[in-house]
Protein backbone atom coordinates (compact mmCIF):
# COMPACT_ATOMS: atom_id res chain seq x y z
CA UNK A 1 0.00 0.00 0.00
CA UNK A 2 1.43 3.47 -1.07
CA UNK A 3 1.84 5.55 1.58
CA UNK A 4 -1.02 7.82 -0.24
CA UNK A 5 -3.29 5.39 0.17
CA UNK A 6 -2.22 4.91 4.12
CA UNK A 7 -2.81 8.03 4.97
CA UNK A 8 -6.54 8.36 3.22
CA UNK A 9 -7.61 4.67 5.30
CA UNK A 10 -5.86 6.30 8.45
CA UNK A 11 -8.25 9.02 7.96
CA UNK A 12 -11.55 7.20 6.74
CA UNK A 13 -11.84 5.97 10.34
CA UNK A 14 -12.73 9.43 11.43
CA UNK A 15 -15.43 12.18 10.18
CA UNK A 16 -13.34 15.30 10.56
CA UNK A 17 -10.28 14.07 8.42
CA UNK A 18 -12.32 12.14 5.69
CA UNK A 19 -14.48 15.20 5.14
CA UNK A 20 -10.90 17.37 5.04
CA UNK A 21 -9.17 14.47 2.86
CA UNK A 22 -12.12 14.52 0.38
CA UNK A 23 -12.05 18.53 -0.14
CA UNK A 24 -8.32 18.45 -0.93
CA UNK A 25 -8.77 14.94 -2.80
CA UNK A 26 -11.23 16.53 -5.09
CA UNK A 27 -9.26 20.17 -4.94
CA UNK A 28 -6.49 18.79 -6.54
CA UNK A 29 -8.29 16.06 -8.86
CA UNK A 30 -7.25 13.21 -7.37
CA UNK A 31 -3.95 15.08 -6.79
CA UNK A 32 -3.91 15.17 -10.46
CA UNK A 33 -3.32 18.93 -10.56
CA UNK A 34 -0.77 20.45 -8.05
CA UNK A 35 0.24 22.84 -7.10
CA UNK A 36 -3.28 23.80 -5.20
CA UNK A 37 -3.01 27.69 -4.84
CA UNK A 38 -4.03 28.66 -1.31
CA UNK A 39 -6.93 31.11 -2.95
CA UNK A 40 -8.58 27.78 -4.14
CA UNK A 41 -9.12 27.27 -0.44
CA UNK A 42 -12.35 28.14 0.52
CA UNK A 43 -13.06 27.96 4.68
CA UNK A 44 -16.94 27.33 4.02
CA UNK A 45 -16.57 24.31 1.96
CA UNK A 46 -15.00 22.10 5.25
CA UNK A 47 -16.90 24.02 7.79
CA UNK A 48 -17.67 21.05 10.02
CA UNK A 49 -13.42 20.78 10.22
CA UNK A 50 -12.56 24.48 10.99
CA UNK A 51 -12.43 24.40 15.12
CA UNK A 52 -9.23 22.05 13.89
CA UNK A 53 -8.04 23.49 11.58
CA UNK A 54 -4.74 25.49 11.46
CA UNK A 55 -2.82 27.68 8.38
CA UNK A 56 0.56 28.32 8.64
CA UNK A 57 3.04 30.82 6.02
CA UNK A 58 6.60 29.57 6.40
CA UNK A 59 9.76 31.91 5.80
CA UNK A 60 12.23 29.70 6.15
CA UNK A 61 14.62 28.98 8.49
CA UNK A 62 12.80 30.70 11.81
CA UNK A 63 9.56 31.96 11.06
CA UNK A 64 6.32 29.90 10.81
CA UNK A 65 3.45 32.29 11.33
CA UNK A 66 -0.10 31.18 12.30
CA UNK A 67 -2.67 32.73 9.77
CA UNK A 68 -5.74 31.03 10.73
CA UNK A 69 -5.63 29.10 13.96
CA UNK A 70 -9.34 27.13 15.07
CA UNK A 71 -11.34 27.56 18.36
CA UNK A 72 -10.25 23.97 19.01
CA UNK A 73 -6.56 25.05 18.84
CA UNK A 74 -7.20 28.48 20.23
CA UNK A 75 -8.31 26.78 23.50
CA UNK A 76 -4.75 24.02 23.55
CA UNK A 77 -2.23 26.77 22.23
CA UNK A 78 -3.51 30.03 23.43
CA UNK A 79 -6.03 32.75 22.53
CA UNK A 80 -4.75 35.61 20.07
CA UNK A 81 -2.37 32.70 18.65
CA UNK A 82 -2.85 34.11 14.92
CA UNK A 83 -0.22 36.38 13.38
CA UNK A 84 2.71 34.27 15.90
CA UNK A 85 5.90 32.46 14.96
CA UNK A 86 4.98 28.47 15.96
CA UNK A 87 8.81 28.49 17.05
CA UNK A 88 7.91 31.00 20.09
CA UNK A 89 5.53 28.63 21.30
CA UNK A 90 6.83 26.02 21.94
CA UNK A 91 9.54 24.62 24.24
CA UNK A 92 13.60 25.48 23.43
CA UNK A 93 13.30 21.31 23.72
CA UNK A 94 10.89 21.25 20.86
CA UNK A 95 11.95 23.63 18.65
CA UNK A 96 14.84 22.18 16.40
CA UNK A 97 12.11 19.64 15.51
CA UNK A 98 9.29 21.72 14.81
CA UNK A 99 11.62 23.79 12.45
CA UNK A 100 13.18 20.24 11.02
CA UNK A 101 9.24 19.35 10.13
CA UNK A 102 8.29 22.92 8.66
CA UNK A 103 11.27 23.55 6.63
CA UNK A 104 11.30 19.57 5.57
CA UNK A 105 7.96 20.19 4.25
CA UNK A 106 9.16 23.58 2.55
CA UNK A 107 11.71 21.84 0.76
CA UNK A 108 9.51 18.83 -0.20
CA UNK A 109 5.60 19.60 -0.16
CA UNK A 110 3.49 17.00 0.79
CA UNK A 111 0.90 15.45 2.61
CA UNK A 112 1.52 14.84 6.50
CA UNK A 113 -0.29 12.89 8.75
CA UNK A 114 0.77 12.46 12.60
CA UNK A 115 -0.57 10.67 15.29
CA UNK A 116 0.61 12.48 18.26
CA UNK A 117 0.39 13.21 22.21
CA UNK A 118 -0.27 16.57 23.66
CA UNK A 119 0.51 16.75 27.13
CA UNK A 120 -1.46 19.44 29.06
CA UNK A 121 0.07 20.91 31.90
CA UNK A 122 -1.96 19.33 34.34
CA UNK A 123 0.19 15.89 33.50
CA UNK A 124 -2.97 14.66 31.49
CA UNK A 125 -2.30 13.44 27.90
CA UNK A 126 -4.34 14.20 24.61
CA UNK A 127 -3.92 11.96 21.66
CA UNK A 128 -4.05 14.01 18.47
CA UNK A 129 -4.40 12.97 14.99
CA UNK A 130 -3.83 15.75 12.41
CA UNK A 131 -3.56 15.95 8.66
CA UNK A 132 -1.92 18.32 6.52
CA UNK A 133 -1.49 19.48 3.48
CA UNK A 134 0.83 22.10 0.92
CA UNK A 135 -0.50 24.98 -0.44
CA UNK A 136 1.04 27.99 -2.72
CA UNK A 137 1.12 31.09 -2.98
CA UNK A 138 0.59 33.18 -6.18
CA UNK A 139 4.17 33.31 -7.26
CA UNK A 140 4.32 29.55 -7.34
CA UNK A 141 6.02 28.85 -3.60
CA UNK A 142 4.99 26.03 -1.33
CA UNK A 143 4.74 28.78 2.02
CA UNK A 144 1.15 27.42 3.13
CA UNK A 145 0.46 24.80 4.76
CA UNK A 146 -2.80 23.91 6.41
CA UNK A 147 -3.99 21.20 9.00
CA UNK A 148 -6.83 19.71 10.94
CA UNK A 149 -6.44 18.13 14.03
CA UNK A 150 -9.24 15.63 16.08
CA UNK A 151 -8.62 15.39 19.80
CA UNK A 152 -9.70 11.48 21.33
CA UNK A 153 -10.14 13.09 25.16
CA UNK A 154 -13.49 13.92 24.84
CA UNK A 155 -13.05 16.82 28.48
CA UNK A 156 -10.08 18.23 27.27
CA UNK A 157 -12.52 21.38 26.57
CA UNK A 158 -13.30 21.72 30.21
CA UNK A 159 -9.22 22.56 31.70
CA UNK A 160 -9.04 25.62 33.82
CA UNK A 161 -6.32 27.50 32.42
CA UNK A 162 -5.53 31.48 31.46
CA UNK A 163 -6.88 31.99 28.21
CA UNK A 164 -3.84 33.39 27.14
CA UNK A 165 -1.66 30.98 27.68
CA UNK A 166 -1.19 27.34 26.45
CA UNK A 167 -1.75 24.17 27.98
CA UNK A 168 0.08 22.25 25.67
CA UNK A 169 3.34 21.26 27.81
CA UNK A 170 4.75 18.75 25.67
CA UNK A 171 4.03 17.11 22.21
CA UNK A 172 4.77 13.09 21.49
CA UNK A 173 4.95 12.64 17.86
CA UNK A 174 4.26 8.60 17.74
CA UNK A 175 3.98 8.29 14.02
CA UNK A 176 4.67 10.73 10.98
CA UNK A 177 4.21 9.94 7.60
CA UNK A 178 4.68 12.10 4.14
CA UNK A 179 3.25 10.88 1.09
CA UNK A 180 4.99 12.13 -2.15
CA UNK A 181 2.77 14.35 -4.35
CA UNK A 182 5.40 15.04 -6.43
CA UNK A 183 8.09 16.77 -5.10
CA UNK A 184 9.70 14.08 -3.12
CA UNK A 185 9.19 13.48 0.49
CA UNK A 186 10.90 13.80 3.95
CA UNK A 187 12.20 11.09 5.57
CA UNK A 188 9.33 9.99 8.28
CA UNK A 189 12.03 9.91 11.22
CA UNK A 190 12.39 12.67 13.39
CA UNK A 191 15.37 13.88 14.26
CA UNK A 192 16.26 13.38 17.86
CA UNK A 193 16.12 16.70 20.51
Amino acid sequence: MSTLSNIKALCSVNTRLRLFWNYFETLSGNWQTLPIEKSAFNPMDVAPCLTGVVLTETNMPDEVTLRLIGSDMEILFGRGATGKNVLTLVSEKEAPGVRWFYKSLYDKPSISYQDSILELETGKGIRTKTLGFPLWNKNGAPVYRITCSVYERADWRNLQHKASDAVVQHHLINKILFADIGYGAPDDVIPPA
